[in-house]
This record gives structure tokens, sequence and C-alpha cells, in this order.
């Protein structure tokens, strides 16, 4: 029979623990492997950005980026002279002899910039009640890219002349100390109706009677302008021919009473109301005046058209017989 001796027994085990206890907290002496492309936003490339298993250089620059939005390659000698630089003795390259490394950003265009006017506009209330504009800008611009960025761009100031449409623009571009410039037109401008036909003096215009047209807000505010809500079921006052802008004064409410035509008379007062029947002196619009010859009475009098084609007697003024 073989004995142990326990002392023995329990010197190996504290060896054995130490043993395995350093063999996991050994640093990791795993090579540094090139990668074939870098993607990044910011302006320098990293150890880390450059190499797999960067370890504790990671942080380390080694060269700056190249502009927002492009890509550039850089050949193995230029990474080895920087990794150098940055405590990389050694890597594995994988037989490449280059690697492309490209800048996200933002890209900046002309449509971006003049939403951003048409906005500023809108929020000042100059673009409202129909009025829009579509702004061209005057100093030359390029589409560019910034720094990648949640608000890549902001409008600081708008100078803006009505009357000429002129405008001056501030914009701040995100990674740009100094702010830009820009000059350009937003000239006013409204849909108005036009007659789509020549039509005869008392036409009553319908929805197909009518088209909308661009025109300035000038021309429109100069000539005196209507809307469609104003002219739809109107009457024209005058021959009228195809294209013209309609202006309040080409249109009046339609007639509903005609002359010598029979209508129903109200009478009323307060709570009581009388009918009797009656012949229209004269053709009246709705809310017009119009004199009726009670035909019983034979009395004229004076009354008010109404919508439904009636005219209303204020009975303190007319006599029934």
């Amino acid at each position: 029979m073989t004995f142990f001796n326990p002392a023995k027994i329990t010197k190996l085990a504290k060896l054995a623990i130490i043993s395995l206890a350093l063999t996991f907290s050994a640093p990791s002496f795993a090579q540094p492997v090139l990668k074939s492309s870098v993607k990044l936003s910011s302006a320098i490339v990293t150890v880390g950005d450059m190499f797999d298993n960067a370890g504790l250089n990671a942080e380390r620059a080694l060269f700056r980026a190249p502009a927002p939005g492009t890509t550039g390659s850089v050949g193995i000698q230029s990474i080895r002279i920087a990794s150098l630089k940055a405590g990389i003795t050694n890597f594995e390259t994988k037989g490449l002899s280059s690697v492309s490394v490209e800048r996200t950003g933002s890209y900046i265009d002309e449509e971006q910039l003049v939403n951003l006017v048409i906005n500023d506009l809108t929020s000042k209330g100059i673009l409202s009640g129909g009025v829009f504009s579509e702004p061209k800008f005057i100093s030359q611009f390029s589409p560019f890219y910034t720094i990648s960025s949640y608000n890549p761009v902001e409008l600081t100031e708008l100078r803006y002349a009505p009357t000429s449409g002129n405008f001056t623009a501030i914009f701040k571009f995100a990674g740009e100390t100094a702010p830009r410039e820009i000059r350009g037109r937003a000239n006013l401008m409204i849909k108005t109706p036009h007659l789509k036909d020549s039509l005869n003096s008392g036409a009553i215009i319908t929805p197909k009677n009518i088209e909308m047209r661009t025109v300035s807000v000038n021309m429109a505010r100069n000539a005196g302008f209507s809307t469609m809500e104003q002219i739809i079921g109107m009457q024209l006052v005058r021959p009228t021919r195809a294209g013209m802008m309609l202006r309040p004064s080409d249109v009046i409410e339609p007639e509903i009473i005609k002359r010598s035509s029979m209508v129903t008379i109200y009478y009323k007062n307060g709570p009581l109301t009388l009918t009797a029947n009656g012949q229209a002196l004269n053709s009246a619009a709705k809310g017009e005046m119009v004199s009726v010859l009670n035909t019983k009475s034979k009395q004229i009098i004076q009354g008010v058209a109404t919508k439904s084609g009636a005219v209303e007697i204020n009975i303190s003024n007319a006599k029934i017989l």
C-alpha cells in the first residue's frame, strides 16, 4: 500500500493553482491584422480603425482621414511608417498592398438649403393664404459633404425684400467655423382662377369653366383677384374671353328673381308669417331689393330677394289688401 504526505499534496495543489492563474492572466500577444478597408466618420484614422487585434494601441492616431464623403487609398509602406510611430512594430498584412479608407459625411445640396429658406418664409407668415415661392440662388453653389452630423446645416439668418423678392441667407455648416452667405431670389406666387372658355354676360360660372393658373402675387394684388370659392356659382357681369383672370368686379350674385316673374311674398312680423302672390317689377339677386306688385291689393311694395327666390317684406312697411 502506498502512502502520500498530506503536506506535499497541499503544496503541489497550490503550485497547480498558481500555474493556472498565470496561464489565464497572461497577456495575449496576438499580432494585429490589417483590414482591407476602413469606414469611419472622424477626421483621424486610429490603430483600432486600421487593424483587428489592435490591443492597447487601438486609440492611437495613425494619419488624417480623407475629406467627408470621399474615399482614399493608403499604401502598405505608409501604413508601416505610421504604425511604427504608434507603437505597432509588426502586423499581419494578409497580402494587402494598400487599404481603402472611406470617410462618411452629410450630403448638402441646393434643395436642402432652398427648403430651409421656404420654412423660414412660412414661419414669418410671408408664405400663407395660398402664396408660395420657388427660391433660386443667385450666388454660385455646388453640392458638398459636411462632417457627419444630426444637424449638418442651419439657417441662422434670412434677410428678405418682398418688393424685389431678393434675399440673403446665412448658413452654418457642421465642421465649418465661418458661416456662408448665399444670395437668391424668392418671387411670391399664387394660383388664381382663369376662364377656360369665353362666356357671355349673365353666364353662371361652374367649376368646369375654371382653370387655376400661377401668377405673381404683385400682379394678382394690383389687378384684384378672386378665389375659387368666391366665383363658383356667380354670374358674369360682362362678356369675358378665355384666359382672363377673374376679379371680384367681374362677377355678381346670380339673379334669382327675373323681372315680370311671379313670386311668393312673405310678410313677416315676429313669429307671424303671411303669404301672398306677387309679380316682380325688376330682376334681383339674393339680398337685393326688389319691387313687387301684390296681385290682390294691386299695391307696389319693396322687399328683399331670398335664396329660395321669394320676396320677404317687413309687414310694418306694407299693406295687405
